[in-house]
C-alpha cells in the first residue's frame, strides 16, 4: 500500500497525503455531516453510499481511523490506474482535471451518480476492504 514516486496521483497531490493523514478522522465527521445535511436539505449531491457505508460501519476510532487510511491509500491508487486508463501521459492536470470531473458528474441525477462514479467508487471500496483484510491478516501474523 505503499505509494511510489512513479505513481501518477501521487505526483501529482505532493502533500495531500501528509494532510489527509493529520485530518483522516474528520472524513467520518464529514460523511456523517454531509449525510444530515442531504436529509435536511435533499438534492444534490447525492450520496455516495458505498463510500458512506465503508466510512461509518462500527468500530473503534483505531478502527476507523484505519479504515479511513485504507480508503484513501484505495484512492489515490485507483484514480491513478483510472487516470492512466482514461488519458495519455502527455495531458497536462489541468487538461485532465476537467475531463475527469465531466466523467464523475455527466448525467448525474439530483437521486444518484452516474454509472462511471458509482462503479469508480465501488472498486474504491472494494481496494480499501482487501487492505483492511490484509493488514488485519498480517497483525495476525506477527503476534
Amino acid at each position: 500500500m505503499n505509494l511510489g514516486n512513479d505513481n501518477f496521483a501521487y505526483r501529482l497531490t505532493s502533500g495531500v497525503q501528509n494532510l489527509l493523514a493529520r485530518f483522516s478522522h474528520s472524513i467520518v465527521g464529514f460523511s456523517v455531516t454531509n449525510h444530515v445535511y442531504n436529509f435536511i436539505f435533499p438534492g444534490y449531491p447525492p450520496p455516495d453510499h458505498a463510500v458512506r457505508d465503508f466510512l461509518t460501519k462500527n468500530g473503534s476510532k483505531e478502527e476507523s481511523y484505519h479504515r479511513a487510511s485504507c480508503f484513501i491509500d484505495a484512492l489515490f491508487q485507483h484514480t491513478d490506474q483510472t487516470l492512466r486508463d482514461l488519458f495519455h501521459p502527455q495531458y497536462r492536470i489541468d487538461e485532465v482535471a476537467p475531463r475527469f470531473r465531466e466523467y464523475m458528474t455527466m448525467g448525474q441525477k439530483v437521486k444518484e451518480h452516474n454509472a462511471f462514479r458509482r462503479n469508480f467508487y465501488d472498486r474504491v471500496v472494494q481496494m480499501a476492504e482487501t487492505f483492511v483484510a490484509q493488514s488485519v491478516s498480517l497483525l495476525f501474523l506477527w503476534m
